[in-house]
């Protein structure tokens, strides 16, 4: 449930096409694919209403329905019935996005991004550790970008309950240690074997020295993609998760050559 800062209801009505707008700080990306169904198949009398939020500039942003939005654009479609609320900070819309919006067509990093924007602290917390190691979470896919949100959650503790402890540290030295290890490279970044790592810190801790993880890996041979590329050739030995599969390397190569201090193996 989204709290809001005062008391306010939704009013219904038709609105004007040309007076809806899209907040990106929030919002995802449209899916063409989706837009071309329903201008195909767009029935008046089923759409539904969309919400929206009216803002003091007099323009409606959408909270949800984005998609059938798009298409009345495409059919040059002048009113849209509408849940106007009124009143609402931009916070409490990217909070009632994600309320409203809790299904498998809105991706993972879409709903961190607006939780960031509506000030939950976790995904706050979250996004201050990712940037001080030197990466951006974004929708895109080139390099210095991070898109496994679901796995920095995981690292990091962080659950919508509040149950789990929190291990910023965890996260830190992950983040760190493949921009260390192999640049802004996204590949570093694959959820995988983020997770994979992420899990050798919380294992081992202050067992690991940190500069002689980041010296080893950084020598792995083929970088990030080899290690994932081996770490499912282990799968198909061991039959256990990539993520762990990745563990199982990131150990052998850490311990390997040391004689003293070495990690305990990961499988016992």
């Amino acid at each position: 449930m989204v709290r809001l800062t005062q008391r306010t209801n939704p009013t219904n009505d038709y609105i004007l096409v040309s007076r809806i707008r899209v907040d990106p700080t929030y919002q995802r990306d449209t899916v063409p694919g989706w837009v071309d169904r329903l201008v195909a198949n767009w029935n008046r009398n089923s759409i539904g209403m969309i919400c929206v939020s009216l803002r003091d500039d007099g323009f409606y942003y959408v909270l949800d329905g984005q998609h059938r939005f798009a298409a009345a654009v495409e059919l040059d479609i002048d009113l849209l019935p509408a849940e106007i609320w009124h009143k609402i900070t931009v916070s409490e819309e990217a909070r009632m996005f994600v309320a409203r919006n809790d299904t498998r067509y809105v991706k993972r990093v879409d709903k961190f991004l607006a939780s960031v924007e509506g000030g939950e602290p976790d995904q706050c917390e979250i996004l201050k550790i990712v940037h001080a190691a030197g990466w951006e979470v974004n929708r895109g896919s080139h390099d210095g970008t991070v898109r496994a949100v679901a796995v920095l959650e995981r690292i990091y503790g962080a659950s919508l309950n509040g149950t789990k402890e929190r291990r910023p540290d965890h996260l830190r030295s992950t983040l760190e240690t493949v921009r260390r290890a192999w640049g802004l490279n996204q590949d570093g970044v694959a959820g995988s074997l983020l997770d994979g790592l992420g899990r050798v810190f919380i294992r081992y801790d202050d067992q690991i020295n940190n500069d002689q993880l980041v010296r080893k890996l950084s020598k792995f041979g083929g970088g990030p993609t080899a290690l994932v590329g081996e770490s499912k050739l282990l799968r198909g030995f061991i039959h256990s998760s990539i993520p762990n599969c990745v563990a199982e390397l990131i150990v052998e190569t850490y311990n390997r050559g040391l004689r003293t201090k070495k990690l305990a193996a990961w499988r016992a």
